[in-house]
């Protein structure tokens, strides 16, 4: 029953996932993945899609660092190299991108180096 139960709770969570829907979808499949975790007899086939989808709604979230963690801990039921490769972009591009108060070095002409303070993002 026990694990029945789970499943259905992970059917909603996808269909959560597919409408876009990352937040709830994500606490569904949370307590989900929760409760098959002591069930017997889950495959790592009945949970790949919504670990798939539980590293993709962290990922909306900007929680790139869990997410991450999260598929490398679920790495044998996801086995999807896009998912890992749309987490590893999403995490490049936010490690890159600098935010109000980071502090960044250049060159200017004639050897100088400046140090400043972001400010604010620029619109490039």
């Amino acid at each position: 029953k026990r694990k029945a139960f789970a499943l259905k709770r992970v059917d909603e969570a996808v269909a959560c996932f597919s409408r876009g829907e990352w937040r709830t979808g994500l606490a569904k499949a949370q307590a989900a993945l929760e409760l098959l975790e002591g069930a017997k007899g889950v495959q790592p086939e009945d949970t790949s899609i919504v670990c798939g989808g539980v590293c993709l709604a962290l990922a909306s979230c900007n929680r790139i660092g869990e997410a991450l963690r999260f598929f490398a801990d679920h790495a044998i039921e996801i086995a999807d190299e896009t998912i890992k490769e749309t987490l590893l972009s999403s995490w490049l591009t936010d490690a890159n991108s600098v935010m109000p108060g980071d502090v960044v070095q250049f060159s200017a002409p004639g050897g100088s180096q400046w140090v400043g303070v972001v400010l604010r993002p620029s619109m490039a």
